[in-house]
């Protein structure tokens, strides 16, 4: 077809052309095909062109078309996603960041209509980054410091009877960290204010060191007394007093029997000869 002609007759050429492409259709897809793979970014340019151009006709072609084939585009738009993570993840950043109020209606909107999907989601995410979790937790905690003792407070309050049982477990299952907390409570209280050395030491070690006699007067301080307010009974003491600046260290303690215990007090007597 001459060019000219085409100019002067622009209808009939039109028809020729079109009749052409039915005749030919494999000939001429093969074609453009060629060129386009040549001609990559005119075709770029014209294809952004004509969006520009046909903005609201694509719109209303695209959403006749996901309305007539939801299916199969839900399927093909699955594939694409699965296909191109990195495309997905940077759109949807890009996105977030141009759209912040958008974004938080819509998770609203979708929290608000499931809940329960969101539980099931959230427990599993905490279960797969227990680390993550940990470190936000431990962040929160830091800066809301009063926030978290009321809400422990008042969620103390509204579960008594469940801490109760929580704690009587716990004792019965941990008799000796029981023992060791209960022996060190009022010595830890003490070092607060004397700000003394302290370390964490079981009484029973103490007494099986001094094999169960007082160092004072060397009485025997049997085990089954302990605890008890029979004058020979086993009690932990410190040589140099906490008072007077003694460390809760084992080198600083013994064993008394309770009357030198309170006969002692928070004095050096009696300790010039076990020194």
């Amino acid at each position: 077809m001459d060019s000219t002609w085409a100019k002067r007759h622009p209808d009939e050429a039109r028809a020729w052309r079109k009749k052409y492409c039915e005749n030919n259709a494999e000939k001429v897809s093969a074609s453009k095909k060629k060129w386009a793979s040549a001609n990559h970014e005119k075709v770029r340019l014209s294809n952004k062109k004509y969006r520009e151009i046909h903005h609201e006709e694509l719109r209303a072609r695209n959403k006749m078309y996901c309305e007539t084939h939801c299916e199969e585009k839900r399927v093909t738009d699955k594939k694409w996603k699965e296909a191109n993570p990195e495309k997905v993840r940077a759109y949807n950043k890009k996105y977030r960041e141009a759209n912040p109020e958008k974004v938080y209606a819509n998770s609203k909107k979708w929290i608000d209509a499931n809940p329960e999907r969101l539980r099931i989601s959230q427990r599993k995410w905490a279960k797969d980054n227990p680390e993550k979790v940990q470190a936000s937790c431990k962040k929160w905690q830091g800066t809301n410091r009063e926030k978290m003792n009321i809400a422990s407070k008042e969620w103390y309050k509204a579960n008594r009877e469940k801490v109760l049982v929580r704690l009587k477990k716990w004792i019965k299952d941990n008799p000796d960290k029981v023992r060791i907390n209960w022996a060190n409570g009022g010595i830890k209280r003490r070092q607060r204010l004397s700000i003394v050395i302290h370390e964490r030491i079981d009484p029973f070690e103490i007494f099986e060191r001094d094999k169960w006699k007082c160092c004072l007067c060397g009485v025997k301080t049997p085990k089954e007394l302990r605890g008890t307010h029979k004058s020979n009974a086993p009690v932990v003491d410190h040589i140099i007093p906490l008072k007077l600046g003694g460390p809760h260290t084992r080198n600083n303690l013994q064993c008394l029997c309770r009357k030198c215990n309170s006969t002692k007090s928070a004095s050096y007597e009696g300790q010039l000869a076990f020194l």
